[in-house]
């Protein structure tokens, strides 16, 4: 039910999640089950059109890198209806080269 690309190289990403959680759990805050980083496309209602989507997403493959000027640190709450979601807090990064490949 959700679109989502997900990130290839998570070693350096997994390493942030793995320290956050460490910082935050003394905050009351519960570690994730399981880190995949990722970025949420779209939500999908219905199955109207699930198996067409499914098949044009399987052949889309995008190879590009990018910088990350802050990071969003989010609390969702699910309803009936969909999630809401509440920024906690935004952090920004110091600005580094970014590498390709």
């Amino acid at each position: 039910r959700v679109l989502c690309a997900a990130i290839a190289s998570q070693k350096r990403l997994a390493h942030l999640a793995d320290q956050l959680e460490k910082r935050l759990a003394p905050l009351g805050f519960q570690p994730e089950r399981r880190f995949h980083a990722h970025v949420t496309l779209a939500r999908i209602k219905g199955d109207k059109h699930l198996v067409e989507l499914r098949q044009l997403a399987s052949r889309v493959s995008l190879h590009q890198a990018f910088p990350v000027a802050s990071l969003n640190l989010y609390s969702s709450h699910l309803h009936p209806d969909g999630a809401c979601y509440q920024l906690l807090h935004r952090g920004r990064f110091r600005p580094v080269a970014c590498r390709q490949g």
